[in-house]
């Protein structure tokens, strides 16, 4: 983003693509998790009903 770090440094500026693929990635862990837990939770109210 600073030309002289990117000169320094070898990199270049990320593309529109680039910036929703790392957004992505950046989520998933969230996403996981979230159905992660929602699971679990729907499980355990289906075995307390059970019981």
């Amino acid at each position: 983003m600073w030309p002289p770090a990117q000169q320094i440094f070898g990199t270049t500026s990320l593309s529109l693509y680039d910036w929703f693929m790392s957004l992505g990635y950046a989520v998933l862990p969230f996403i996981v998790v979230g159905l992660t837990r929602f699971f679990l939770d729907h499980m355990r109210k289906m075995s307390r009903e059970r019981a």
